[in-house]
């Protein structure tokens, strides 16, 4: 069977964030994606204004009775991002749970939205129905907020957030990878900073793994849902190495953000935005920076397709 994901997340209809953040480079990978939005909003929540709707759990249980009624819900994988309430986020792990019923070989991705920066996006009720999800997800992608909340443990540096990685793994053997997606550990000389710790094939044996970046001087919304969405793919096409995973994944999403960097550097010193120079087809001088700001995933297709080796020095094994 062809590789098959079920994708439940935020939409927007402007830009790039939740499901169209995902859904693009796992098909441009070869994979086909089914996905149900949580949320549609005209554009993400960093901009003055948005506006839609959210979707119910009436009408998630809806949507996903009439796809098992019609024998074609059938994955390989189910990948969840943000979602606003306990109650959707506790009929999603159903659906999961029905899955992994199906077909024991599935894989769940779990994204814990919840925050970053010591700051909530969502109600903290979600923090316990988060837990919930750990005693079913397969591969976990939180950030250094969220591996706090979700451990009950300080994070603050590469041994905290090891051990407390180590934490959730040893009271969850369904769990067989988590990835801290980013870290204030390497601020100070301007470098990105993450962590992942895989399951081997032996008996107790794991890989631990440290990978950094250049951080840019820009704000970004959807990265941790391409960051996700990415490891996915190329842990289904490189199963059991984990050190290539990550540095696909990588230099995909560092590729993708200096693109943006690129475009946005020109949109600020067009005639209409910014400082006099030549004028971009379709520039808006009234737009809202964050415009400028969206990922430039469509135009970085190749780079998707076939990530550039990333330097040596950015994923190491601990």
């Amino acid at each position: 069977m062809d590789a098959r994901v079920l994708s439940i997340q935020s939409h927007v209809v402007h830009g790039f964030a939740g499901n169209r953040s995902a859904i693009f480079p796992l098909q441009v990978l070869g994979f086909d994606v089914d996905f149900i939005n949580t949320v549609q909003f005209s554009n993400h929540t960093a901009y003055p204004v948005f506006k839609g709707d959210r979707l119910s759990t009436d009408q998630l249980k809806e949507l996903y009775s009439a796809l098992a009624e019609n024998s074609i819900d059938n994955y390989s994988y189910v990948l969840t991002g943000f979602c606003f309430s306990a109650d959707l986020l506790k009929e999603i792990l159903e659906i999961v749970r029905h899955q992994k019923k199906k077909n024991p070989k599935l894989l769940y991705f779990c994204d814990p939205v919840l925050g970053d920066n010591g700051k909530f996006y969502v109600p903290e009720e979600l923090v316990p129905a988060f837990k919930e999800a750990l005693e079913v997800a397969d591969f976990l992608t939180p950030n250094q907020f969220e591996l706090q909340q979700l451990s009950g443990l300080p994070v603050t540096d590469e041994p905290s957030a090891l051990a407390a990685i180590d934490t959730l793994m040893r009271s969850h053997a369904n769990l067989k990878f988590v990835c801290l997606t980013s870290t204030d550990f390497g601020d100070a000389n301007g470098i990105l900073h993450g962590l992942a710790v895989a399951r081997g094939s032996g008996e107790g044996s794991v890989q631990r793994l440290r990978y950094q970046m250049p951080r840019l001087a820009e704000s970004f919304v959807g990265t941790g849902d391409l960051f996700t969405a990415l490891l996915l793919a190329w842990n289904h096409k490189l199963p059991d190495n984990p050190k290539l995973v990550l540095e696909r994944v990588i230099s995909t999403v560092y590729t993708v953000l200096l693109a943006t960097v690129d475009y946005i550097k020109v949109r600020r010193n067009c005639g209409s935005c910014g400082s006099g120079g030549p004028q971009p087809s379709g520039c808006q001088q009234q737009q809202s920076p964050w415009a400028v700001r969206e990922l430039r995933l469509v135009q970085s297709r190749s780079a998707i397709e076939r990530p550039p080796p990333p330097p040596t020095s950015w994923v190491q094994l601990i």
